[in-house]
């Protein structure tokens, strides 16, 4: 609906894992290049947490294009698995695509003798669990720490990544020998002020514009509301653009701001200095 009145390609804040609006921040690229060493380096399990809306799925997206063009076979499970059936189901619907149903024994068997023929020749089987936190049988943890039982050479053959809520290392803790195959666990932070009008101004680009139609107050306070959460930026940004284009408004201040906020939360803002 606004797309005409700026001139734009495509909306700039929908909240889907497109990549090509993809923002780095610092702590996302530190996030990207702590999952690249986790898999060159057979660290084994790693943990990628933060809070939603922070850009784990992105991440995770990014990382699987990038492992792939190293020639590594990647299955992102999300929605996570639900039983450990529902596993095995993903594990063989990834790595060997139509060979039908296959039972658990057999399904390791085929996993093994593939991970071991392309550890051969220097390439790895990765598995990434998005939304780890919502896993509620123990056992398909069992599962996984039995996949980092297959090792050769002193290197895990299958590297694991679950990413979730930081509560996810709780969860993980608590399974016996699993906390301890933790090679590595970042958490991912909500972007800074600074980076939060950076994410706007990308995303505007993204889509066809070249100028920020946000204005300081009005970034200042998507900032305060969102608490530098993507999702929750999107979400704001989103339906200000909407609320301006019904105003007739060729920028978008404080007050346009505060009434989105108003209407996603309900009235939770104070009011704000408007222009």
């Amino acid at each position: 609906m606004y797309k005409d009145k700026w001139g734009l390609t495509d909306r700039p804040f929908q909240n889907v894992p497109d990549p090509k609006f993809l923002f780095y921040s610092s702590s996302h690229e530190e996030a990207l290049v702590r999952l690249l060493y986790c898999v060159t380096e057979s660290k084994g399990l790693m943990l990628l947490l933060g809070p939603w809306g922070v850009g784990k799925t992105f991440i995770c997206r990014v990382f699987k294009e990038k492992v792939a063009e190293k020639g590594y076979e990647v299955a992102i499970m999300n929605p996570p698995p639900a039983t450990v059936e529902d596993f095995v189901y993903h594990l063989n619907d990834a790595f060997f695509p139509g060979s039908g149903a296959r039972g658990r024994i057999e399904t390791y068997k085929h996993l093994g003798e593939l991970a071991r023929s392309m550890s051969a020749e220097g390439r790895e089987l990765v598995v990434v669990i998005d939304e780890a936190q919502f896993i509620r049988d123990p056992k398909v943890f069992e599962e996984i720490r039995l996949l980092l039982d297959l090792t050769q050479g002193g290197r895990f053959l299958i590297s694991v990544v679950l990413a979730g809520v930081p509560e996810l290392w709780n969860t993980v803790g608590s399974v016996q020998g699993l906390k301890h195959r933790v090679g590595i666990s970042y958490r991912i932070s909500p972007l800074d002020r600074s980076e939060t009008e950076e994410y706007l101004m990308h995303r505007l680009k993204i889509a066809g514009l070249n100028h920020n139609i946000f204005l300081k107050d009005a970034v200042d306070l998507i900032f305060r509301e969102s608490e530098g959460i993507p999702a929750r930026i999107n979400n704001i940004s989103d339906l200000s653009m909407l609320i301006a284009t019904g105003d007739g408004l060729d920028d978008i201040g404080a007050r346009t701001i505060k009434t989105a906020v108003d209407e996603i939360e309900g009235g939770r803002v104070a009011d704000a200095e408007t222009t």
